[in-house]
């Protein structure tokens, strides 16, 4: 999937949404199938990574 991406956008913004969501998803699979807690200070983290990803996107030349 990440290949298909950077036929249309950018390395350096494919890259960083590839490991920004990923990260994102992965805690949230934890959450979710694994029923782990998460400290207050992990959801800022994953909030700060989402806002990261959405000025990314606002900043690149060509958006997703």
């Amino acid at each position: 999937m990440l290949s298909f991406s950077v036929k249309t956008i950018p390395l350096g913004l494919a890259y960083a949404l590839w490991a920004g969501l990923g990260t994102v998803t992965v805690f949230l699979i934890s959450l979710i199938a694994f029923k782990s807690g998460a400290e207050p200070i992990a959801w800022v983290g994953v909030v700060l990574v989402t806002i990261g990803i959405v000025f990314l996107n606002l900043g690149s030349t060509t958006h997703a």
